[in-house]
């Protein structure tokens, strides 16, 4: 049995007839090639050529595509496609030396976007975290080695439970960053951050319809420039309930550098100028809490307050703030820091009020 492999131990073997197999001194390595011993320069320059740096790191959310397929003996079917692309490389897994010097190129020197939209997912979860986080969903500490993110609010739905989603997970990423950015021992590396409000005709879902016996007839139904100021005014009636839940961004530790920014019917120009300065200057300069009015409520006893009678009832106390009502008092904050109010701009604000 040995006699029969034994051709086959070591060298380059061709196995076509009438040639001789031979062992070149090349085909064994003698040694490991000491790259650690290289000059910080040089693993650098070489960390710049395998990994990705210098680029916006983001993801495909997941979008419904709808597809209706007629073909020729009359069956339909439907279809949905998504795309979540991954980041893998093997250089994470060689050391820890060579996967911290990596790691500070790929999550260092690249901006990593995280778009938020009102749409629900398959996990029926106000705060669902896959598409919040895209490409580190699985892995959301290393949201931590991030020196650049960019939040995109996607306007592309103006409904109740929309804009509650959008706020519920504009919070949740706030926290994450803030629960793995910030311990007793180390500080947060973001150093820029950067928040737009869109309403791009791309980021809206599209939806497709094939149909005829030989599928040459395509109709795409999507918002273009026509229906954009349509879409516009529509977007207004709820936008106001999503604006201050902006103020999410003030539990995230000091920023060196902030851009807040948006179309002036989406977010004020003030308002962006106050975030940036707010969140840019640290805990020293906060805005002062609203102080809303308390209101006496009576409610029905249940058995989680004690034992009760029939017809018992309990009076308790409540704030008349609503879930869309500012935290904080931004005008004030504004005439402190010198920051210009136009009335006009103002007029968003009021509408919380009465909305």
């Amino acid at each position: 049995m040995a006699e029969a492999y034994e051709p086959y131990d070591t060298g380059v073997h061709n196995h076509f007839p009438g040639h001789q197999d031979y062992t070149p001194d090349t085909t064994i390595r003698k040694g490991i090639f000491p790259f650690l011993q290289l000059p910080a320069e040089l693993r650098l320059q070489v960390y710049n050529d395998l990994i990705p740096n210098g680029f916006d790191i983001s993801y495909d959310r997941m979008i419904e595509l709808p597809v209706l397929l007629r073909r020729e003996d009359g069956a339909h079917f439907r279809l949905k496609g998504g795309c979540f692309p991954y980041i893998c490389t093997e250089l994470f897994l060689v050391n820890r030396q060579l996967c911290n010097e990596a790691r500070a190129i790929l999550y260092g020197q690249n901006t990593y976007i995280f778009q938020l939209y009102g749409g629900g997912d398959m996990t029926y979860h106000l705060q669902s975290i896959q598409p919040n986080f895209g490409v580190l969903y699985e892995n959301t500490h290393l949201v931590r080695h991030v020196r650049s993110i960019s939040i995109i609010i996607d306007l592309g739905r103006n409904d109740y439970w929309a804009m509650r989603r959008v706020r519920s997970r504009l919070g949740h990423i706030i926290r994450t960053i803030k629960l793995h950015a910030v311990d007793t021992a180390r500080r947060s590396l973001l150093k820029k951050l950067h928040v737009e409000f869109s309403i791009d005709c791309e980021a809206l879902p599209m939806h497709a319809l094939l149909e005829g016996p030989s599928a040459n007839c395509h109709v795409f139904h999507c918002y273009n420039f026509r229906h954009r100021q349509e879409y516009r005014f529509v977007a207004l009636e709820t936008l106001r309930r999503l604006l201050f839940g902006l103020e999410n961004l003030l539990d995230l530790p000091t920023v060196r550098e902030v851009h807040v920014e948006g179309e002036d019917w989406a977010i004020p120009a003030w308002f962006a100028r106050c975030l940036e300065l707010c969140i840019s200057s640290g805990d020293g300069n906060r805005p002062r809490l609203m102080d809303y009015p308390k209101r006496e409520v009576r409610r029905k006893a249940t058995k989680q307050t004690g034992p009760i009678r029939k017809g018992q009832y309990m009076i308790t106390t409540q704030t008349t703030k609503q879930w869309f009502e500012p935290r904080y008092d931004w005008k004030e904050y504004a005439e402190r820091n010198g920051i210009e109010i136009d009335e006009q701009e103002l007029e968003i604000s009021r509408l919380q009020r009465k909305a």
